[in-house]
């Protein structure tokens, strides 16, 4: 099968939703499956440098200035962008067009569809909530693709309320992770560590986490938190620190390579993915399959992934007190942590199979791709 896959961000920029797709390609092509990707090249200023056609594990990466040619108006250029799309389209000739992570730029996408028109599968990876998506170019790709995918039961129930009309075509599939090579150990409690790993941006409620750790000083003296990432906010992430007088006590490393993220889990006593809102939730993943209790925010999707009580715990979003209090109930009971991170393992690798994963999106692939056959 050939797969053109459309991704508005892949690598070298780096998130979950990325590295997911990054390692969802690979599989598929291991699988036999002849893959090209389109997707987004950033202005330097806010990522790496990258080649505008390269290889990547086996699968041409074509990088388009999608941005360019929106931004300055320019007909011509714009002309020229979507005459890009389409030479690809109709060279490669591909079986299916996976839409994985697209948005604004997906105007080529559809500005191409009629001259060169293709089954289409979209799996969107946002919490569009409070979004009205109807009358954007996302709602008109939703309303023409073949099939949509959403990451958890509760992202889909939320895209259905909003599109109705795509209940018969859409489902959820859960995602997973291949992790590194990585053996868990035992979670460290002298002292004990705490760990937050994403961008560093308001969705993901770092702050909160912060204000959280400051209520657990004064019980836990010891205690040493770490904020793994870059983004936005880092900047005031740091000033709410000092501000707090957590400075000695609070670490931030910055990006941490996929590579490195099972190492850093190791490294901790309880996991903490207090989001204000989060459609999936990968670390929850990374850490259960480590061992680690979750305390995390019940929102989104995370119930579909900590179960409270067992996994580890879920409290209110933009709540420091509820997070503080969870950490605390895992932190005096040494026992029970290590036995809610058992169970949390044992859910994760039983519930979110990596190959069932790969399975369930090239089985839906090969469907769609047969939809206008």
């Amino acid at each position: 099968m050939r797969i053109l896959v459309w991704s508005a961000a892949f690598f070298p920029t780096i998130g979950g939703v990325q590295t997911l797709g990054d390692k969802l390609i690979q599989a598929l092509h291991q699988r036999g499956h002849s893959l090209e990707v389109i997707c987004h090249q950033y202005p330097p200023h806010l990522q790496p440098p990258a080649p505008t056609e390269e290889i990547r594990h086996g699968t041409p990466i074509h990088r388009i200035e999608f941005w360019r040619s929106l931004e300055r108006s320019d007909l011509e250029e714009f002309a020229q962008t979507r005459q890009r799309v389409l030479e690809i389209k109709q060279r490669f000739q591909p079986d299916v067009i996976y839409l994985y992570d697209v948005w604004f730029e997906g105007i080529f996408h559809h500005l191409t569809a009629r001259a060169s028109p293709l089954p289409t599968l979209l799996t969107l990876h946002g919490d569009y909530q409070h979004l009205d998506l109807r009358r954007t170019i996302m709602g008109t790709l939703i309303k023409a693709a073949d099939w949509i995918t959403c990451p958890s039961a509760s992202s889909l129930g939320t895209l259905r309320a909003q599109f109705p009309e795509i209940t018969q075509n859409s489902s959820a599939i859960l995602n997973s992770i291949q992790m590194p090579d990585v053996v868990h150990s035992p979670p460290p409690f002298d002292p004990p560590h705490i760990l937050c790993i994403g961008r560093l941006v308001s969705q993901k409620g770092f702050d909160i986490a912060l204000d959280a750790f400051h209520l657990l000083r004064q019980e836990f003296p010891g205690i040493l938190l770490t904020i793994a990432g870059n983004g936005d906010l880092r900047q005031d992430l740091e000033q709410q620190t000092a501000t707090l007088g957590l400075s000695a006590a609070v670490d931030f490393p910055g990006w941490v390579s996929p590579a490195k993220i099972g190492e850093l889990i190791n490294s901790a006593t309880i996991v903490l993915v207090p989001s204000r809102y989060e459609p999936f939730g990968l670390v929850a993943l990374e850490a259960a399959r480590l061992g680690r209790p979750v305390v995390a925010t019940r929102v989104g999707g995370l119930p579909e992934i900590v179960v409270d009580g067992e996994t580890g715990f879920l409290v209110p979003a933009e709540n420091p007190f509820a997070l503080a209090d969870a950490v605390k109930r895992l932190l005096l009971s040494p026992n029970k942590t290590i036995e809610m991170g058992q169970s949390a393992r044992t859910h994760a690798l039983t519930c979110f199979e990596w190959d069932k994963f790969v399975d369930n999106y090239e089985q839906l692939l090969m469907r769609v791709s047969e939809v206008r056959g």
